[in-house]
């Protein structure tokens, strides 16, 4: 025993009185449990009489040689068997006993722990896995006082290491996973008040120091649980009994907040030590990061998000120390939900789970550290929230949601008002009222009244054609009016990428995840985007144009009028937000969200029939949120005239000329100088000429940019 601390050698024994001492130094000559180790640790309790501190740190040599962690037995089947022998149960019964005796030693026990530890772990996960059904065989009782002995023997460790339960709980393998397994045997089923503010209070203060970020950490959390599914269930029950059990309505904020904050804390951390080549958790921006397996299974839970989103509006009422930080960290869970799982049903799920009444109440009351949440709000409402209303069912349900009387009325409140928040809820029910035409507009087809024209996708017809009319390619991807007109596109270069069509463009074929009136919404959605913003994006392009003509100009040569931009619709970062790219750019973004080549291949053909359309086919896209990362989806926009592609191209071969002299840059000021200038109304006439002599204004009135082809 000389590699151990001095306090568990065998000549700390001579701290016992007399005649303890030598049954205890008889007991450590024998291998495992013997009748003079029981006497020894019998004299612990009364009516022996009682030991003093210093005698009390004699037993530690004793209970170090008895937890003996090789003849801890081992169950073939990993059942509980038959029968037992009576020498197991007694090494069971004498290591039972040692454990609680440690467990009440009055000494310092915090010096020896590093040794004692993993010898005192395998034993104390067998007893309390197996107590069921040995406590009958060996006579204890039912529910053991060692269980409430081990809680005492951590506070008072984490007392004795300034606070910082860490500081041992890390050099004591093993302990993660009792700990967990101990929370899961009692949160959801204690009754006893004082016994269920011990395993949330206490056991939770140990769970959060263990750093769970750290992969094998959290496996050993998990593998006292049992399962992820069993952590995230025993999460929401944990919480729950936090909000709706009456033994704990006396709780005070200050540990009501912690205990919450404990658990998110845990989510959080513990989620990102189940991803993947993420690097370092401090180096780490947390909105760049996928949802983890703890997350996963938490949202499989349908009362995660009902319960965490009733966390935030308890939290919101309280006036502990912690309040703000806990909010903002309770947000970051839900910010990260709506970003990391849009395309998914998780964004409505917030939604309906309560997300608006918990954004109303974080706003309106107050509380310490309410400035660390309020950025955390306008991010919800104008980030996230505005993001997913790309998805048909995010749109509907936010706007049903918004029509509640309850949402109507918190929404009033004169402290939501009043609030810093309030203008984000004002810009986000103008976002949703946007909305409303699109999602009208999916179901015109149901109403009878759907637009009634497409243009045919031969580049050597583009003919205005009763939608009816026109046969799909078996790609889904481009439509023709004739069988001579797909020929015709086939022998042009269709052929070759026909079925590189999987990717970009919406269709059954090529989308697995939005059905046809989520694909019809998207088409609705930047239809009306289109046309509310149709100055800003021609504006936008004018001078994306101008510029590279001035920059060819400057270097001498010629400009080349064929470049083609792109009118970007980004709902992927930030707030939802139109941007004009390059050709080059986007390709580049292809190939960084579609990794598989015909993606680009697809891309390149798109591209191709937009530059032979003679600017009858504009390109628009949509850098969406979708599933686990970034998705390009591509909805061209078709004329039936390419007269406001030439006007706009004149009016920037104009600017170009003057680039330099009049000071025009690449920015949101050239932008509004554009669609000031008088050269621009030429743009807006050649918008009215085609939509009038083509489709016919009455269309026009209803459905705009459909009825010109799209």
């Amino acid at each position: 025993m000389t590699s151990v601390h001095p306090a568990l050698r065998v000549s700390s024994l001579q701290a016992l009185p007399l005649k303890l001492r030598l049954d205890a130094q008889a007991a450590c000559r024998v291998n495992g449990s013997s009748t003079k180790a029981t006497l020894v640790l019998r004299a612990f309790d009364p009516p022996h009489p009682t030991l003093t501190v210093t005698q009390q740190a004699g037993y530690f040599p004793l209970v170090y040689h008895l937890l003996d962690p090789k003849l801890v037995p081992v169950f073939a089947g990993d059942d509980f068997p038959d029968a037992i022998d009576n020498t197991t149960l007694t090494t069971i019964s004498t290591a039972t006993i040692a454990m609680n005796v440690f467990f009440r030693i009055a000494a310092p026990i915090f010096p020896v722990g590093p040794d004692l530890w993993p010898r005192l772990w395998p034993w104390f996960a067998f007893v309390y896995r197996w107590w069921g059904q040995l406590h009958g065989i060996l006579g204890f009782p039912e529910k053991p006082v060692l269980f409430r002995n081990f809680v005492i023997t951590l506070g008072r460790l984490s007392a004795n290491a300034g606070g910082n339960p860490h500081k041992f709980l890390l050099q004591s393998p093993g302990l993660r996973s009792i700990l967990v397994n101990i929370w899961k045997e009692h949160v959801p089923t204690e009754d006893v008040p004082q016994r269920l503010r011990m395993v949330l209070i206490d056991f939770t203060n140990f769970i959060m120091p263990l750093v769970p970020s750290q992969k094998a950490n959290m496996e050993e959390l998990v593998a006292g649980a049992g399962s992820m599914e069993d952590m995230a269930s025993l999460i929401v029950i944990h919480l729950q009994r936090l909000l709706d059990d009456a033994k704990l309505s006396d709780l005070e904020d200050g540990a009501f907040v912690h205990l919450i904050r404990t658990i998110v804390g845990l989510i959080l951390h513990g989620d990102f030590s189940t991803l993947k080549g993420v690097g370092k958790l401090f180096e780490t921006d947390w909105f760049l990061l996928p949802l983890g397996d703890l997350i996963d299974a938490l949202l499989d839970n349908t009362d995660f998000l009902p319960t965490l989103l009733r966390c935030i509006s308890s939290l919101s009422s309280t006036a502990a120390a912690d309040t703000g930080r806990t909010l903002e960290e309770c947000w970051m869970v839900i910010e990260r939900i709506i970003l990391c799982r849009q395309g998914d049903v998780y964004p409505m799920h917030v939604i309906r789970a309560g997300v608006l009444v918990a954004v109303i109440h974080s706003a309106r009351n107050n509380y310490p550290g309410k400035d660390l949440v309020t950025p955390s709000l306008r991010r919800v409402l104008v980030e996230s929230l505005d993001l997913s209303c790309l998805y048909r069912y995010n749109a509907s349900m936010l706007s049903t949601v918004l029509k509640l009387p309850e949402i109507q009325k918190d929404s009033r409140h004169p402290a939501f008002v009043k609030s810093e928040t309030y203008p984000h809820w004002l810009a986000l029910l103008h976002a949703v009222e946007e909305r409303k035409r699109p999602l009208d507009l999916t179901y015109a087809r149901l109403w009878g009244i759907c637009a009634r024209h497409k243009t045919c996708d031969n580049s050597a017809c583009q003919r205005m054609t009763l939608r009816r009319e026109l046969k799909k390619c078996a790609c889904e991807g481009v439509l023709y009016c004739s069988k001579s007109c797909q020929k015709a596109d086939w022998k042009r270069g269709h052929r070759e990428v026909c079925s590189a069509y999987a990717f970009l463009t919406l269709s059954d074929r090529t989308d697995r995840f939005l059905v046809y009136f989520d694909r019809k919404y998207i088409r609705h959605l930047l239809d009306d985007e289109y046309y509310r913003n149709f100055d800003s994006i021609l504006a936008k392009q004018v001078v994306f144009l101008a510029s590279r003509y001035a920059k060819v100009r400057e270097s001498g040569g010629d400009p080349d009028y064929t470049i083609l931009p792109v009118t970007v619709f980004n709902h992927a970062f930030g707030p939802a937000r139109i941007e004009v790219r390059s050709i080059e750019e986007t390709a580049e973004t292809v190939a960084r969200c579609e990794k598989h080549l015909d993606a680009q291949r697809e891309w390149r053909d798109v591209v191709r029939r937009a530059q032979a359309s003679e600017g009858r086919m504009a390109l628009h896209i949509v850098d969406a949120l979708h599933f686990h990362g970034e998705r390009i989806i591509v909805v061209p926009l078709w004329a039936a005239s390419g007269l406001v592609w030439d006007t706009v191209k004149n009016v920037a071969r104009q600017i170009s000329a003057e680039w330099k002299e009049n000071g025009w840059t690449r920015s949101a000021e050239s932008e509004k100088r554009v669609v000031e200038d008088p050269r621009f109304n030429s743009v807006r006439l050649a918008r009215l000429q085609v939509e009038t002599e083509c489709c016919g204004i009455e269309q026009v009135s209803m459905y705009r940019l459909d009825a010109a082809g799209h």
